[in-house]
């Protein structure tokens, strides 16, 4: 069971800048950095997400096929709609065009029922 207030959702992970770095981030109160990947820049990214498995809430961030730290899911103050993928800016208002080329979404079970 994760920890926290709010809702246990993956839609809760950001790419962010600082001055110099992009970071992969959770939306929390308050957010919190889960890694830095590097300098930043303007070309195309692939951020991905490892799971454990075996029921443990341990995930690894992966972008650009760089493995970060693995961190402790914990449920976020996002919300949405049941069942549904939403993608957008990170801002309640638009600050600038989020540019998406592909999405791909992986489950591996042994759980047919699933």
């Amino acid at each position: 069971m994760l920890s926290g207030e709010g809702n246990d959702m993956l839609m809760s992970f950001f790419l962010q800048t600082d001055t110099t770095n992009l970071n992969a981030m959770h939306h929390r109160k308050p957010n919190a950095k889960l890694d830095t990947f590097g300098v930043f820049d303007n070309g195309w990214h692939t951020l991905a997400f490892e799971f454990a498995g075996n029921n443990s809430i341990q995930v690894t961030p992966v972008l650009d096929e760089k493995r970060g730290a693995a961190f402790t899911l914990v449920k976020s103050p996002a919300s949405g709609a049941v069942d549904k993928l939403q993608l957008t800016d990170i801002s309640k208002s638009a600050t600038y065009t989020l540019l998406i080329d592909s999405i791909a979404v992986e489950v591996n079970s042994t759980d047919t029922a699933v």
